[in-house]
This record gives C-alpha cells, sequence and structure tokens, in this order.
C-alpha cells in the first residue's frame, strides 16, 4: 500500500523531532546561524516531512527537516516582527505493514 501526503499548516507546539528524523550528524553552530539568517530573511523555502504521532492526538513528528523546526521555534520563542507560529508541512500516513492473518 501507499502512503497519502498532504500539504497542511500545523502550528509549532505540535511538531516534535522523530527519532527516526533523516538526520544523523549534528551540525555545527555556524550553519545553524546560516539556517536561521535564511528562514528569517527569506522564510522557510522547504516545508518539513511529518507522520501523525499514533499516541498523541494532534501531534506530528519531523522526520525530515529537524533543522528547520528547532530554528523556527527559536525563532517564535523571539517573536520579532515576523513570528512563525505554524508551519507547511508534508504530512504523510504512515504505511501500513502487511501482517499474516
Amino acid at each position: 500500500m501507499t502512503a497519502r501526503s498532504a500539504l497542511r499548516n500545523i502550528p509549532l507546539d505540535k511538531l516534535v523531532v522523530s527519532p527516526t528524523n533523516v538526520c544523523k550528524t549534528l551540525s555545527s553552530a555556524a550553519e545553524d546561524a546560516e539556517l536561521e539568517a535564511s528562514i528569517r530573511a527569506s522564510g522557510l523555502k522547504q516545508n518539513l516531512v511529518v507522520h501523525p504521532m499514533g499516541d498523541a492526538k494532534d501531534v506530528h513528528a519531523v522526520v525530515a527537516g529537524g533543522r528547520r523546526l528547532k530554528v523556527l521555534q527559536k525563532l517564535a520563542a523571539e517573536g520579532g516582527s515576523r513570528p512563525a507560529s505554524r508551519c507547511r508541512a508534508w504530512s504523510k500516513s504512515p504505511k501500513r505493514r502487511w501482517r499474516p492473518r
């Protein structure tokens, strides 16, 4: 079966980084500062990829875009002229696994 996906606006407080996030290496402070400057100047250029968490209502796990999420949360906490309170994300339903009967 294939997973269904849809582009949605999800509140930042409803997003958490998944342990299965695709980025496994830590970024440097310089790389994080560069990403923050880019998002501050141009906004988010690439949407996050998330899936609903089964145990928490309306909470989504970020499987691609953990660094972007952290920067967006930092900018939202700082406020400013354009505080980010919501994020556009591809919401993918988890693939169903085949189970023998």
